[in-house]
């Protein structure tokens, strides 16, 4: 499996054997929430090669959210693409004409294709019912794909064995309670799943704009700050800090 950053944010690719999914994709210059930029966006720093990319074989949505979910950029898709979705993305996709939809609650599984598998399993507080980590399998290999906030003991259980972790490490919070993991937090997810490597993604949340932005969320960390604590205890997991288009093996 190769698993390649496509922007500054948090859209992926993950390909195997020739074929290539999309993950969370956001393939335009900007994205906003309802009812628009005034209220929370996100320009793009780094553009998005978007012609290499599409199309694609398949397409993961862990979450219904429009930085997940995002209108624009399935509007370059065929609506025959298969979808993967957490049961929220699953139903907004159909209303927007996708054929293929296979909706995931936690501890579901599906073949993407042949050689490659996917379970979802359920985020930490506050994403349990709302959005979905995704474990990809191919050739004995895992890479676990989580937006928001591990629950390692979970995780644990249910995989063993990690060889690639990619989530967030750059806190985000909502009047105290945590949207994305403090480095902190992601230290304790290490300290029980312990992944050969971390790939750290939704980077630098703080620079999203807009009244929400500004007023209601409180952002706190930096990549730098997890790697010194990940040196300070010792692990062996390694960080991996990939530019958009590089991509790492699984």
């Amino acid at each position: 499996m190769e698993l390649r950053r496509l922007d500054d944010y948090q859209s992926w690719a993950l390909e195997l054997g020739g074929k290539r999914l999309l993950i969370d994709p956001w393939l335009t210059e900007e994205m906003s929430l309802p009812p628009g930029h005034w209220l929370f966006g996100r320009r793009r720093v780094a553009p998005a090669p978007v012609t290499q990319w599409l199309p694609v074989d398949a397409l993961v949505l862990t979450a219904h959210f429009s930085d997940h979910l995002h209108p624009a950029t399935l509007s370059m898709l065929p609506k025959t693409t298969p979808v993967f979705a957490s049961t929220g993305a699953a139903r907004l996709v159909r209303k927007l004409g996708f054929t293929q939809v296979t909706a995931l609650a936690d501890g579901e599984r599906a073949q993407v294709w042949d050689g490659l598998e996917l379970e979802a399993i359920a985020p930490g507080f506050p994403y349990t019912h709302n959005s979905i980590g995704v474990a990809f399998t191919a050739s004995g290999k895992r890479l676990y794909f989580e937006t928001h906030v591990v629950q390692p003991e979970r995780a644990k259980a249910r995989l063993g064995k990690v060889e690639l972790l990619v989530a967030p490490v750059q806190s985000v919070r909502l009047m105290g309670i945590p949207l994305v993991m403090s480095p902190e937090r992601a230290l304790e997810v290490v300290k029980v799943l312990a992944p050969m490597k971390w790939v750290p993604t939704g980077n630098d949340p703080a620079a999203a704009h807009g009244v929400f932005s500004r007023t209601m969320l409180f952002y706190r960390g930096e990549v730098g700050d997890f790697r010194a604590l990940l040196q300070r205890e010792g692990a062996t997991t390694t960080l991996l800090e990939p530019a958009p288009g590089q991509s790492v093996s699984v």
